[in-house]
C-alpha cells in the first residue's frame, strides 16, 4: 500500500498560516497545500486500496482549506485597508505604531536626500520601495 504526502501539505498549511500575517502572503502556500490536498483525495477516491492514508489527507485538506479561507480574508483586508487611506494617513499610522513601541520617529533629515532621489526615480509609477516607509 502507498501513502499520500500529508506532510507536505501539513508544511504548506502552516507557512500559509505563519504568513498570512504579511497582507495575506499566506495565501500563495496554502492554495498550494489545498491543491496537493485535493488532489491526494481524488486519487484516494479514485482508488482507496492503494493507499493507506486516505482519511488523513482529508484531514489536511481541511486543515489547509480553513487556511486558504483566513489567509485570504487577510489579504482581503489588506488590499481594502491599502485603496480606502492615503498615503499620508498610512504613514501617519506606522509612525503611531512606532511611537507606541517606542522608537524615535523624528525626520530630521538623515534620510531625506535618499528618500528624495528615490522619489525622483519612482514617480509616476505604481511601485514604491518597501524601505522608504520606514523613514518617513
Amino acid at each position: 500500500m502507498q501513502k499520500l504526502n500529508t506532510t507536505l501539505v501539513y508544511i504548506l498549511s502552516v507557512v500559509g498560516f505563519i504568513c498570512c500575517c504579511f497582507s495575506g502572503v499566506g495565501v500563495i502556500p496554502a492554495g498550494i497545500a489545498f491543491y496537493l490536498a485535493n488532489k491526494g483525495v481524488k486519487e484516494y477516491e479514485a482508488n482507496p486500496e492503494a493507499y493507506s492514508n486516505g482519511p488523513a489527507m482529508k484531514t489536511a485538506k481541511t486543515v489547509s482549506l480553513v487556511v486558504t479561507v483566513i489567509a485570504g480574508l487577510m489579504a482581503l483586508y489588506s488590499i481594502y485597508n491599502y485603496v480606502s487611506t492615503t498615503p499620508e494617513e498610512r504613514a501617519q499610522q506606522q509612525r503611531e505604531m512606532l511611537e507606541q513601541f517606542g522608537m524615535d520617529t523624528r525626520n530630521d533629515g538623515r534620510c531625506r536626500i535618499l528618500i528624495q532621489s528615490f522619489y525622483k526615480y519612482y514617480k509616476g509609477t505604481q511601485c514604491v520601495p518597501f524601505f522608504i516607509i520606514f523613514t518617513l
